[in-house]
């Protein structure tokens, strides 16, 4: 699945970068996206379990793990807490995230969000996993500390002007991406494996 977390976000990156602001940053793209990941996500997961199950079905041991030796309910339970339950979480908490961001910008006037942001990060958290979603708020958080810090050092230190308004709009995919490749170095930790589905 990491393989391909990291391919939709690089791909969505790449399209925001190179497709101007006012054509891809819309809520409409932001649905699809979010939905497409979230088909990728659980189709993968399916095709894993049937693919367990036939591995399962062939192997000379694997098959008493199977009915008639064993109930269905086990390989269900099995492929739900192997394969499911990572992403359902972070799918949970990227639908929770993102109406709660959806609906704090539009009782503001759009103050706070492009339309397509969170989307972007909904999308994000779910393609991060569990634990990852907590990983991805860490790093997000250092990305946006550093580039207030950057900007407000330019801005105030060199120019001798107010500091701009900074968005994360250009934030939401690459801490996704970041968090992802890094996971495999965080999963040593006793803290990623504590919180770990």
């Amino acid at each position: 699945m990491t393989i391909i977390a990291l391919t939709v976000l690089a791909i969505v990156f790449l399209a925001q970068l190179l497709i101007p602001k006012a054509r891809f940053a819309t809520k409409r793209n932001g649905l699809l996206l979010f939905v497409a990941a979230s088909i990728a996500v659980f189709g993968n997961a399916v095709w894993l379990s049937v693919s367990q199950y036939h591995l399962w079905l062939s192997s000379g041991v694997g098959k008493f793990f199977l009915p008639p030796y064993q109930s269905f309910d086990y390989f269900v339970f099995y492929s739900r807490a192997r394969f499911f339950d990572p992403y359902l979480l972070s799918f949970l908490l990227g639908i929770l995230f993102l109406i709660g961001a959806a609906v704090l910008n539009r009782n503001y006037g759009e103050l706070f969000f492009e339309p397509i942001e969170p989307y972007l990060f909904g999308t994000a958290l779910l393609l991060g996993g569990t634990p990852g979603w907590f990983a991805y708020g860490a790093v997000l958080f250092t990305l946006f500390f550093l580039e207030v810090l950057s900007v407000t050092i330019y801005a105030v230190g060199i120019r001798k002007q107010a500091p701009p308004r900074v968005g994360l709009y250009y934030l939401w995919l690459p801490a996704g991406i970041f968090t992802i490749m890094i996971s495999r170095w965080l999963s040593a930790l006793p803290l990623w494996q504590m919180m770990k589905i």
